[in-house]
């Protein structure tokens, strides 16, 4: 959603997906990183992890 532009630069928006990420990861269901999309936005926002 982010890199498409669906953010703008809604910081509010942002901690949502961040926070929907680190909660599939800790159940682990991770999806597969369709065009590093997800990588891409855990770049930008500061988040570290498995890509």
């Amino acid at each position: 959603m982010h890199k498409l532009g669906h953010c703008g630069n809604d910081e509010r928006l942002k901690n949502i997906i961040a926070r929907y990420l680190e909660i599939r990861k800790c159940f682990g269901h991770e999806e597969d990183d369709a065009r590093s999309h997800i990588a891409d936005f855990k770049r930008r926002i500061g988040q570290r992890g498995k890509q």
